[in-house]
């Protein structure tokens, strides 16, 4: 049995390493007891528990409390002289363990650093499931179709646009902290590249974390969505027929929700072509050496 405990990290990082565990265990026939969203338990349905995976939401002081005991010094060798128990954190990831041995006593994940460095792809036939496991309530899923809805009705084609700002001036340097003339060079390429296959109307859908980001430019073709709220923007997304965006987990979910397509943008000289489209990340394993490769195709 695997107890997913802690993850520090934002709600997308969580979600894509959840998502490539379950599959995992689901494959392999190994129980799964998830408390590491606790923390974010406004944003999902009930807990639910499906093909021996169980999504457990604890009261948030009690949570914290637990993750204090068992992330304490003296508790962690205490829980390491147990026979049967097993203690994951960023130094040793169940990734790099058979199944065999995951299959065998209790393995607490207790992350505190970025889960998302190296995971197996998700496949196919489970990707319903976790979908249905890991599923934001109904109220966003709403929001996010109201807005849609009349974004769709415009359009033979909708374009997702995720412009990451924000964390994204200091993530990595800065170097996907792109400005509002790039995001509108990109939706004029856009427009060429996709109406050669599609002769009808294009709508681009823009999503951002900072509040108002060109909504000057909004016009016939391009809806700024209004909501700035992380669920429902993902959902939105979602919905559309291609995602554009610089690399992040939060559109590599938002993808994997609809298996949407998705275009990474690497670099502010980049050339927009149809044959970047890809599936979310998900479906191929996440890895240093993969992204690497992603950025020269």
């Amino acid at each position: 049995m695997i107890l997913v405990l802690r993850q520090r990290s934002q709600i997308s990082n969580r979600l894509v390493a959840l998502a490539a565990l379950t599959s995992f265990c689901i494959r392999h026939d190994i129980r799964v007891l998830v408390l590491s969203l606790s923390d974010y338990r406004e944003m999902f349905e009930a807990g639910d528990r499906t093909h021996r995976i169980t999504l457990l939401f604890l009261p948030l002081s009690l949570y914290r409390l637990l993750c204090r005991i068992v992330s304490n010094r003296f508790s962690r060798r205490i829980l390491q002289c147990c026979p049967g128990i097993n203690y994951l954190n960023e130094t040793r990831s169940w990734a790099d363990l058979p199944p065999s041995t995951l299959q065998r006593g209790l393995w607490i994940i207790d992350q505190a650093g970025d889960w998302c460095s190296s995971m197996p792809a998700v496949s196919h036939a489970e990707a319903p499931v976790i979908r249905k496991i890991f599923r934001y309530r109904e109220r966003y899923h709403q929001q996010a179709y109201s807005v849609y809805a009349d974004a769709r009705a415009k359009s033979s084609i909708l374009i997702g646009i995720h412009a990451r700002r924000g964390d994204y001036s200091r993530h990595r340097g800065g170097v996907w902290h792109y400005n509002e003339s790039d995001y509108l060079d990109w939706i004029e390429q856009a427009k060429h590249e996709f109406r050669r296959a599609d002769e009808g109307q294009i709508h681009f859908l823009l999503c951002s974390n900072e509040p108002g980001f060109l909504q000057a430019q909004a016009s016939d073709s391009l809806t700024v969505s209004p909501l700035s709220d992380g669920p429902t923007d993902q959902l939105l997304l979602s919905l559309c027929d291609v995602i554009i965006d610089p690399p992040s987990t939060f559109s590599v979910w938002a993808a994997f929700l609809t298996e949407s397509r998705i275009l990474h943008l690497f670099s502010r000289d980049q050339r927009l072509y149809r044959s970047q489209l890809r599936e979310s990340t998900l479906f191929y394993g996440w890895s240093p050496r993969l992204e690497r490769a992603a950025q020269k195709a």
